[in-house]
Order: structure tokens, then sequence, then C-alpha cells
């Protein structure tokens, strides 16, 4: 019974956090104030009632429009609520009984990735307030609640950063110009000691492959053939990172495992 008041204040509390991601995607950009004013329609400008923001539901109840002026609330706001919720859910079925501070920071290490994740889709970049709240969360895992080793955290920042690094100088090199962008380095560092060396090279390898096949998707779709157009790279990392939590080791050495 008390798990499943555990899993249900995990998920409450993932949605309220996830609407404040929202708040931050919008606002911190813009460098808006995140506290005030308060919660307004993009369109009208009528302040959201409290009954109209509640997280997820609010949503579902208003079919997407904001009350007033009808004006359509972007289905990504919705997302982002849901995706955070279930996340802190999966967080606590499979890591709360390991340690109530590692699920905590581990959730906060999550939000601030969907966060990183939507902003450069929109904006390509990577705000450095973002990568110094990730780095903290980064720090107390590697000290307290590793996934691996402590040595494995540092070498995970080591090749997080490098990889990309070498990617970065080689192809200035090659084209002259970034072919990946300094956050997405900065990003890889953190990410490698937040999750150990092992974990990093799955974020990577996931991270790749899913950006590849967005890339081929929107190129085909969009019918686009223009040579060295930028397209955001931290969506890919972030959802590589978020897998490699829950099931990057498990892959990893499964993977060992055919070889010895």
């Amino acid at each position: 019974m008390i798990d499943y008041i555990v899993y249900a204040l995990f998920f409450i509390v993932g949605a309220v956090l996830g609407s404040f991601s929202n708040v931050v995607i919008f606002r911190l950009p813009q460098n808006i104030s995140l506290i005030s004013p308060p919660s307004t329609c993009f369109c009208c400008n009528e302040k959201i009632k409290v009954y109209d923001n509640i997280p997820i539901l609010s949503y579902i109840i208003l079919r997407g429009k904001c009350r007033k002026c009808k004006a359509k609330i972007p289905f990504r706001d919705f997302l982002v609520e849901l995706l955070n919720a279930l996340l802190y859910l999966a967080v606590a079925i499979l890591f709360f009984n390991k340690s109530i501070v590692f699920s905590i920071f581990i959730c906060f290490a999550i939000s601030i990735l969907i966060i990183i994740a939507c902003i450069d889709l929109d904006y390509m970049y990577i705000p450095n307030s973002l990568l110094i709240a990730l780095s903290l969360c980064a720090i107390v895992i590697t000290i307290f609640y590793p996934f691996d080793s402590a040595l494995s955290h540092i070498i995970g920042l080591a090749i997080g950063a490098g990889v990309l690094l070498l990617i970065y100088g080689v192809g200035y090199l090659l084209v002259k110009r970034e072919v990946v962008g300094l956050g997405d380095v900065k990003l890889m560092a953190v990410l490698g000691l937040l999750l150990g060396w092992k974990n990093i090279l799955f974020t990577y390898v996931l991270g790749f492959v899913l950006a590849s096949i967005v890339l081929i998707i929107v190129r085909a779709v969009k019918k686009d053939r223009t040579k060295f157009k930028e397209y955001p790279f931290a969506p890919a990392l972030a959802a590589g990172a978020i897998v490699s939590i829950f099931f990057g080791l498990t892959v990893f050495n499964a993977y060992l495992g055919l070889f010895m």
C-alpha cells in the first residue's frame, strides 16, 4: 500500500514539475522571470485560473484550448507534463527502494534534460544555467549514489566531452565550420559525470541513432537538400541519456556478456 502511495506522489509531483518545466521552456530563453507574472494565455493574455492550470487534466478538460479565447494550447505542453509524470513514476518504481535522495536527484536531472531538449529544439542553444543545475545533480549522484564506481563517473566525464570535442575539431578542420555545438559538448561532459562511462557510451550510440533516424525522416518529408544545415542535437542526446538512466547498464552488461 505504501508503495502505491509513493508511486502516486511521484506521478503527481512529476506532473506539477512538468507544468513548471513548460514555464521554464517558454520564459528562460526570453529572460522572463520564472515567478512573475502569473501564467496567462499567450493569445488573449487572460490570467489562467487555478482550476484551469491543473497539470495534464486541464488540457484534457479544456480540449487543448483557452477557456476564454479558444486559442489552441500547444500539444507539447501536455506531452511535457505527461512525460515528466510518467518518468517520475518509472524512477519511483525502479529506484525508490535503492535511495530516496537518489530518486529525487535523478528526477530533477530528467526534468532538466526535457527542458534542455525543448529549448534546443526551439532556439538551437542550451542555457548554461541548466547545465549548472544538471551539474549539481551529477555531483551529488557521483559522490553519494553512483551508478557505478566514482572513477567510472570521472572517466564518463572525459569520454562525454572527449568524443564530441574530437568530432568538433575534425569537423572544423575538414569543413571549416562547427559540425556540433559547444553546448552539446558541455552537455555530454555533464552527462558523462552523471551517468558513468558505460552509460555515456550507450547514450552516445542511442543519441546518434535517434538523431540519424529523425534527420532522415525530416529531410525526406521536407524534401530539404540544404548542405550543412544545422539541426538541434540535444533532444536526441537527452533522450539517449534518459533511456540510459533506466536501461543503460543492463544493455551494456548484456552486450559484454555476448563476448565473455
